[in-house]
């Protein structure tokens, strides 16, 4: 809770002081007690490239508590109670701090007009997407997701305009390039990435592509106080596959069993050949698009037989246009089932794991059957942000009740979706994309059944 200066030469101190506490007040012993946004004069622009740069350098990164939100400060209170200040939670009483009457408060909630609780609050930026915290969060998960971050080592690049940064962090096969503008005017520079030549440069952020290096410096513009980050990988040959030659599957190797690839740790490489995969899907209906990513938003694990499957919600980022969400749901095999399906049933595999194969659980008749009594039973499987819930209508019983065991075939037809045939008398249509509210093949179907009584249709 205090800025000290007291490591910096006298030169520094005494421009750090001019610069950030034009008000004396903001002083304290040798350093400066002021939260990270009234240090750079609320300007948004500022504070995003100053969490960038925390972000991307070496150590491990720590955020004040209301540094995410944006909040302000009391420097009048004395010593660095200024920055002790309670939590704006909500524009409630108190900031929804606490309940107490606010004379007994320890210290008074911020009523500055332009940090106030009433609209400086967490309660408020959570329900706005483009808020400092929202950002905040998007920057949070994706520095999580690349480990050079956190444990690569340190490179500067040395450009000749000196108001640009530049420095690229490695660890293993990951190069991650950061670039940014410490001024706030528009700065151009050019960067000898001549170690990095015919690698593709890809923003971080919103996963574009741009120019790949070449033998010339490379040449970047930047807003004011812009920062980008790039992932330097090589550029990828599309080459689809002859029918008559194996396809080169991707393999995953960890250290715990299979669902450990779906953990928050371990889901990153599957992200990675998820996309590939998924073009070669006869339900994914992006192959015109240009598919920037792949993102497991959702995980939920369904028994079926003596094994269970991962259903994945995936969502998928275009290059233009809005993203989609598929449903995939992905089991594990191992021994001869492994082999199976490698050479029966290759297009259904997804990778490779340390003592088997993930494939699409689709593929295999116990996944459905499993479905089919999840919805018999009404059971309910939790995932980590939404849950599948089975929901019969009253003609199931009777259905299931019918002559004969019943077995599941998996339709081969090209569609848009999986169809499941149960001994001739249902089919379970498993929609692949994922949309906001009621299918209208759901409801319309259970309309014409259960309020109309038209005898036409399959019930």
């Amino acid at each position: 809770d205090e800025l000290t200066l007291e490591m910096v030469t006298d030169e520094e101190r005494d421009y750090m002081y001019r610069v950030y506490t034009q008000d004396p007040t903001a002083r304290i012993n040798l350093g400066i007690r002021r939260r990270l946004a009234p240090l750079l004069s609320n300007n948004r622009r500022r504070i995003e490239l100053m969490n960038g740069l925390l972000f991307s350098l070496p150590g491990t990164p720590v955020v004040y508590y209301g540094d995410e939100i944006g909040m302000g400060d009391n420097i009048y209170l004395g010593d660095r109670n200024g920055v002790r200040t309670p939590m704006q939670w909500s524009s409630d009483r108190n900031a929804g701090f606490s309940r107490a009457n606010r004379q007994k408060l320890f210290l008074p909630v911020i009523v500055d007009p332009e940090y106030h609780y009433e609209s400086v609050n967490v309660e408020t930026q959570a329900a706005n997407p483009h808020s400092l915290l929202s950002w905040m969060r998007r920057m949070i998960e994706l520095r999580k997701r690349h480990a050079a971050f956190g444990r690569g080592t340190l490179e500067f690049l040395h450009p000749e305009n000196r108001k640009v940064l530049a420095y690229v962090r490695r660890l293993g096969e990951e190069q991650i390039l950061v670039v940014a503008n410490l001024s706030r005017y528009v700065q151009y520079v050019e960067l000898d990435l001549s170690a990095f030549r015919d690698m593709l440069p890809v923003e971080l952020f919103g996963m574009t592509e741009f120019p790949p290096v070449g033998e010339r410096p490379y040449f970047l513009t930047l807003g004011p106080h812009a920062f980008y980050w790039f992932k330097l990988q090589p550029q990828r040959v599309l080459k689809a596959p002859r029918p008559d030659e194996p396809a080169d599957l991707p393999e995953l190797v960890g250290a715990g069993d299979w669902e450990s690839f779906f953990t928050e740790t371990g889901r990153p490489r599957l992200e990675e050949i998820l996309p590939s995969w998924l073009r070669q899907r006869r339900w994914y209906a992006g192959k015109a698009r240009r598919l920037k990513s792949a993102a497991i938003t959702d995980c939920v694990k369904v028994p079926f037989e003596l094994t269970s499957a991962m259903v994945l919600t995936v969502r998928i980022e275009y290059g233009e246009g809005d993203p989609a969400t598929y449903i995939v749901p992905v089991a594990h095999a191992s021994g001869d089932r492994a082999n199976e399906l490698l050479k029966k049933n290759l297009d259904a595999v997804l990778c490779r794991v340390n003592d088997g194969v993930l494939y699409d659980a689709m593929s295999d008749r116990g996944f459905p059957m499993g479905l089919l009594d999840a919805i018999a039973r009404r059971r309910r499987f939790r995932g980590t942000a939404g849950s599948i819930t089975g929901t019969p209508t009253r003609l199931l019983a009777v259905l299931n009740a019918g002559a004969g065991a019943l077995e599941a075939t998996l339709s081969t037809a090209e569609q848009s979706n999986n169809s499941v045939v149960f001994g001739e008398r249902m089919i379970m249509k498993l929609f692949r994309r994922l949309e906001e509210g009621e299918n209208p093949d759901l409801e319309v179907g259970r309309f014409l059944t259960e309020k109309a009584g038209f005898k036409h249709i399959a019930p």
